[in-house]
């Protein structure tokens, strides 16, 4: 995507991706390295389908969009990969452990360390859904 000026400044776009998610998060579930925003749009199946993050690399920080709900897992093959602390992968690169992600909801996935990711939901602003007022008039 690249850069855009906003004034003096450089601003960087994110990559984006739609994702389909799937019974291990394979083909349309994998988040594609280099993505910053990825919005998964439908489910082959139902609400056990999973998407995976891309590869871990310590500062990679991404923003996932959910219009239906799924499960999160690490990169299909990575070892030993942990999300918010809790181990999701293991030595041999199987998959032990998943994390729901509601319909309907934006999250922010930072990659701390080779092997872990810190993800959280972004909240809507006190928590209450922000209701559009009537347009001024000019």
């Amino acid at each position: 995507m690249g850069n855009y000026r906003s004034g003096d400044r450089v601003v960087a776009q994110r990559t984006t991706q739609t994702l389909t998610a799937t019974a291990t998060g394979a083909t349309t579930g994998q988040i594609l390295d280099g993505v910053g925003f990825a919005a998964v749009t439908a489910v082959a199946s139902d609400a056990n389908d999973c998407i995976c993050l891309p590869t871990s690399a310590s500062g990679k920080e991404l923003y996932i969009m959910t219009s239906v709900a799924c499960e999160l897992r690490a990169k299909i093959g990575a070892v030993n990969n942990s999300i918010n602390g809790v181990a999701v992968q293991n030595g041999a690169g199987a998959a032990i452990k998943e994390t729901a992600l509601a319909a309907s909801s934006l999250y922010r996935a930072v990659c701390v360390s080779s092997t872990a990711w810190i993800v959280t939901k972004v909240p809507v602003s006190d928590g209450a859904p922000v209701t559009p007022g009537t347009a001024n008039a000019v």
